[in-house]
């Protein structure tokens, strides 16, 4: 049963927590920043329906708007102009901001992110975090918009150029920044952070709005076979059924064991293959993402997952959500069980403790305090009110591909 009261005692702490903080947050970011949290307070007025958070809401925008005005800031949608864009258009079809408050910041910003956009797909930099696929998702949501449409061909003449083509499909070779500095070689990211389901998934969301329809449509079958066929063999005993990154021929580049989380391994590619199936009304795409998803609740757990917070990145509530998302697509109670059941496990970790209202994030250095949407307080809360609001589709993941 769910500690509702647990929950709203845990929501009502981060809401103080983020409002005392942003005033002192000069990392403006939708993901990484304090923006997040403006995501956060519109969605828990939709819960609680208490205005003074929906005037949280308003001067953390307030805020980034002088911000955007006056500072040079970083273009990505993680970290930049083009996630906090991304974010107000959501507001503004949540009905809780009006658009001409923001129109003549973001026509003169339109031009210089589909610039950015094409200039890092032209140079095969396509992380969807900190490169230029993320930009994709806010032209994506600018549609039916002219510009908009003629951007998003251009990069998918861009993504087209960059394909390679293997004896199994087509994919895209990882040319991210920390690949480049460690001077890796040829590899295929596997994560929907920062790798090939991302791409899959933007040109299936593409597909479906009709844009180069043919065209994406190529692109995204050949690279979900290309991605089926990296599947790890079942000869070779593995916990996790997909590695975190494959070489040349999809022989194993890294280890054959993934964490189970948002970014990397197995629910990464459930999630991508379940929606990708959803756009293209593909049943055999789906079936695989389910497979997966029910495998995972057999056989993965906080020990062999990886699990060592409550992120929404590679954390336990990150995963809750997802099943929670699975549930919503299917109905199939052992999705909303599993979604619950890692739902306790970020209520157990709340009662260290050590941890400000009992949640840390964990680096390579310990632990540390974390208030963002994708890594800290703010993303654990947006999955935490779409607990208990069931009124309410949680579209906000929409940012981290998660529908």
């Amino acid at each position: 049963m769910i500690n509702t009261k647990k929950i709203k005692k845990i929501l009502h702490s981060i809401g103080e927590s983020l409002y005392d903080l942003n005033w002192h947050n000069e990392d403006y970011g939708l993901l990484s920043g304090y923006f997040g949290s403006a995501l956060f307070y519109a969605y828990y007025y939709k819960l609680t329906d208490q205005k003074k958070y929906l005037h949280r809401m308003n001067c953390i925008i307030e805020k980034t708007m002088n911000a955007l005005a006056e500072k040079k800031l970083l273009l990505s949608h993680c970290s930049g102009v083009s996630g906090i864009a991304w974010a107000i258009q959501h507001l503004i079809k949540m009905d809780l901001i009006e658009q001409h408050t923001t129109e003549n910041i973001f026509e003169e910003a339109d031009k210089i992110l589909a610039d950015y956009m094409l200039h890092e797909l032209s140079k095969r930099r396509y992380d969807f975090l900190h490169e230029g696929l993320g930009v994709m998702l806010y032209f994506l949501d600018k549609l039916p918009d002219a510009k908009a449409e003629l951007y998003l061909k251009d990069a998918i003449a861009k993504l087209e150029t960059a394909v390679v083509t293997t004896t199994s499909g087509k994919t895209w070779k990882d040319y991210s920044k920390s690949r480049r500095i460690r001077k890796c070689s040829a590899t295929y990211n596997l994560g929907l952070s920062h790798g090939v389901p991302a791409i899959l998934s933007i040109l299936s969301v593409l597909h479906e709005k009709k844009i180069a329809p043919n065209k994406t449509l190529s692109l995204v079958e050949n690279g979900v076979q290309w991605l089926l066929d990296t599947k790890n063999n079942a000869d070779d005993k593995c916990i996790s059924l997909y590695p975190t990154a494959v070489a040349k021929d999809n022989q194993l580049h890294e280890v054959k064991n993934s964490r189970l989380g948002w970014c990397y391994g197995d629910l990464s590619v459930a999630v991508a293959l379940h929606n990708i199936g959803t756009r293209l009304k593909n049943d055999t795409y789906k079936q695989e993402a389910l497979s997966i998803f029910d495998y995972t609740l057999k056989h993965r757990s906080k020990e062999n997952g990886s699990i060592l917070d409550t992120s929404l990145c590679h954390g336990s509530m990150g995963v809750s959500h997802i099943y929670r998302r699975a549930y919503s697509a299917t109905a199939d109670p052992i999705y909303l069980n599993g979604a619950n059941q890692w739902l306790q496990q970020t209520l157990n970790m709340a009662d260290d403790e050590n941890m400000p209202i009992g949640f840390r994030y964990h680096t390579l250095n310990g632990y540390e305090n974390n208030y963002s949407l994708l890594e800290g307080l703010t993303g654990i809360g947006l999955a935490l009110i779409a607990v208990l609001d069931t009124h309410t589709i949680p579209d906000w993941d929409r940012c981290l591909l998660l529908s």
